[in-house]
């Protein structure tokens, strides 16, 4: 009995891995996943990390307060320098404190940090002014 060999041609689908045309879909595929990486990357630092917050208005009460009890505390390291130009580690931390409440917020600032509401903020105005734990 004589068994018939049948041929079947291949289409791009179902190219093994190793053809030039799997090889090729499988580069370009790496490129766009490492761009859209890359721009996700790239986009979430902007959101964690501001540059600089909107500046306080001068004489602003709870900025002010924020100060005043930050030092009546004596948080450590308060008065050294912070990463942000012109300003203390206290007065980066209050700036970020300031920006980061919601504009309904009356309260003390630094009281606000200190409690179990504020330990998210607190968390993002220590990093801010690189100071804290």
């Amino acid at each position: 009995m004589r068994v018939n060999h049948v041929r079947c041609k291949r289409d791009a689908k179902s190219a093994p891995s190793h053809s030039p045309l799997y090889l090729q879909k499988d580069a370009t595929m790496k490129r766009l996943l490492s761009v859209a990486a890359m721009l996700c990357f790239a986009s979430s630092g902007a959101v964690f990390a501001a540059d600089e917050y909107n500046e306080v208005p001068a004489g602003d009460p709870q900025y002010k307060q924020c100060i005043v009890y930050s030092a009546k505390l004596g948080w450590e390291g308060g008065n050294e320098k912070s990463p942000i130009k012109g300003q203390t580690k206290v007065q980066a931390f209050c700036t970020c404190m300031w920006n980061e409440t919601p504009d309904d917020f009356k309260g003390n600032l630094a009281k606000l940090a200190d409690s179990p509401q504020g330990k998210k903020i607190n968390k993002i105005c220590e990093k801010y002014a690189d100071w804290g734990e």
